[in-house]
């Protein structure tokens, strides 16, 4: 039972923290609270899609799960070998490493360092990236991540979760626009599909 009180109060803050983004998420609660396929602590229902791994191994994930997804640093990236039946997606891409005196775990790590002016700017590239896969198929992408932890950087917030880095206000905006137009028949800037031929 405590468990589960745990499950929902730590889904609740993570869908706090996406709300303040512009995104949303709703708690998935294990159907049965007991180690599933070797997987603890992971939110499981029989009716979500899953990925079978984050993250491919040099290009291949056994073919398993309902997404494939494949892991890029800085820049987010797609599977190079889609199999046409899975959904694609970004897994994790971003990095993008901000310190904040006084704010961050004694070790400290990025893939790339960026500057406190520009911080908002950054992640915004790096989101036009993902806008730009769109037109290669893309269903998704997560940046990481909500907040840094021991060692690395590159959180929205801050490792004690007292400064929130970038503009969320522009964040939300732009997580907005991208959403409207990647659920659009054809996105802008990708090319009209084609019929297809019998």
């Amino acid at each position: 039972m405590r468990t589960r009180r745990l499950r929902t109060r730590l889904a609740l803050l993570l869908a706090a923290l996406l709300a303040l983004t512009g995104l949303t998420a709703a708690p998935a609660l294990a159907d049965d609270p007991a180690e599933i396929h070797g997987l603890k602590g992971e939110y499981y229902t029989h009716s979500a899609p899953g990925d079978g791994q984050s993250g491919l191994n040099l290009g291949a994930d056994g073919g398993t799960g309902d997404i494939m997804d494949e892991h890029g640093y800085p820049s987010p990236a797609l599977p190079p070998r889609p199999d046409g039946k899975r959904a694609l997606v970004g897994g994790e891409y971003g990095g993008l490493g901000l310190a904040v005196p006084g704010h961050a775990w004694s070790v400290q790590q990025s893939y790339v360092d960026v500057d406190p002016a520009t911080c908002t700017d950054d992640y915004l590239a790096k989101l036009d990236e993902v806008r730009a896969l769109v037109c290669r198929g893309s269903n998704g992408a997560v940046y990481t991540q909500i907040a840094d932890v021991e060692g690395e950087l590159n959180g929205f917030l801050t490792y004690d979760r007292a400064v929130l880095k970038p503009d969320t206000a522009r964040l939300k905006t732009a997580h907005q626009e991208l959403i409207h137009d990647a659920s659009r028949v054809t996105p802008t800037g990708c090319p009209a599909p084609r019929p297809v031929l019998n």
